[in-house]
């Protein structure tokens, strides 16, 4: 009665020992291929496998298929692993013939001995020239004697290699002369009417020298050297100022270029006028040597040179006599420079003192003590520029 006991308890032993073994055989399989993926597998460039860079299934799914990554396609798929692009293809086969060699390399050097082929083409000039040569002996039957016709083309072919670089030569040195003479009539045109246009002689200066009472000054900062802004500067009479203008320096020219080359802003004193004071201004490279006076305003003697001449400016009625450079002589800004505005435009190269040609550094600006009301000069900027002279009305 035991005995089927027994075999009961073996049976109930194996069916649960199988199904164990399978997990655990399961388990470690699944172990082996993802817990430690780092294997290698020999295989060609074209392969298809990359089992080092192919995803891995997570640790919970142990009971989940191999990667398909490393699984063979199944063949009705048509695609392989090795090589990846399924059918192998070979490289065309290129047949280097010697005997082609040969014959490619003769032919580049061929134009070289078909360079000296224009001796083999002279005979077609040969040819024309034989229609002057028979055209020849007509008028001189007489005097046929070099009647070899092959004695003809020779002289005749070197002549016409003659003629060839003949022609070449002669149009060459035909534009040089046609250009030479187009460029000097240009040029010629342009001095003519500057010279007309000189009426002054070249001018031996006058220069002038600081009275001695007066006193040298630095610049006040208030004039500018660039543009009018509006700060004003004062000069007290019996003083005089030196302003560096070095770096753009005022030229005076030979002859007049027809351009203003300083600009004096005066003070606005209302809204459509200023009221100039005593002042004069110079030009010079040493103020111990002197300057040259180019505007000067009180020493009654009109400054033709800017548009601040007395003459023919309007009328300041309060200023006797009338046509005197009184201090405070009130001009309208229509009369100045920018049409309106308050800048007085002096010409350096027409200047009374006229100073010799060259390059001037400094400007030298003095409120004279005589004949003044005793008021300061003022000065809002003076500037070095290039302004047109006002065309004269016929």
């Amino acid at each position: 009665m035991n005995v089927p006991n027994h075999e009961r308890r073996d049976w109930s032993i194996v069916v649960f020992i199988i199904p164990l073994g399978i997990i655990l055989i399961m388990l470690v399989g699944q172990l082996a291929i993802r817990i430690f993926p780092n294997w290698s597998v020999i295989a060609n460039m074209r392969s298809g496998l990359d089992p080092e860079f192919a995803s891995g299934q997570p640790a919970s799914s142990l009971l989940q298929p191999l990667s398909p990554q490393i699984l063979t396609p199944m063949f009705w798929a048509e695609t392989y692993l090795t090589p990846g692009s399924g059918e192998i293809s070979f490289p065309p086969f290129v047949i280097l013939e010697p005997t082609n060699t040969p014959t490619a390399t003769p032919a580049s050097p061929s134009p070289s001995p078909t360079t000296p082929a224009p001796t083999a083409t002279t005979p077609a000039p040969s040819v024309t020239v034989t229609y002057t040569s028979t055209s020849t002996p007509n008028p001189t039957d007489d005097d046929n004697e070099p009647t070899p016709t092959a004695t003809t083309p020779s002289p005749t072919a070197t002549s016409t290699v003659t003629v060839t670089p003949t022609s070449t030569s002669t149009s060459t040195p035909t534009a040089t002369s046609t250009s030479t003479p187009t460029s000097t009539s240009t040029s010629t045109p342009t001095s003519t009417p500057t010279s007309t246009s000189t009426p002054t002689a070249t001018p031996t200066g006058t220069p002038s020298t600081p009275d001695s009472s007066w006193t040298l000054v630095p610049p006040p900062t208030e004039i500018g050297t660039s543009t009018p802004d509006g700060n004003i500067g004062q000069i007290v009479d019996g003083t005089y100022v030196v302003l560096n203008f070095s770096s753009s320096p005022i030229v005076v020219n030979a002859t007049p270029d027809n351009f203003y080359d300083l600009i004096f802003y005066e003070n606005l004193y209302d809204f459509n006028s200023v009221q100039i004071d005593n002042i004069g201004i110079g030009i010079t490279n040493d103020i111990n040597s002197g300057y040259y006076e180019v505007f000067h305003w009180g020493n009654n003697q009109p400054d033709t040179n800017t548009n601040a001449d007395v003459t023919v400016l309007p009328q300041d009625v309060s200023c006797m006599p009338a046509g005197s450079e009184c201090d405070n002589y009130e001009i309208p800004t229509n009369n100045l420079y920018p049409n309106p505005g308050t800048g007085i435009l002096i010409d350096v190269d027409t200047a009374p003192a006229a100073p010799p040609p060259g390059s001037y550094n400094y400007v030298v600006v003095f409120a004279p003590t005589t004949g003044g009301s005793g008021d300061n000069a003022q000065v809002d900027a003076i500037v070095v520029t290039e302004v047109p002279l006002p065309t004269p009305t016929p």
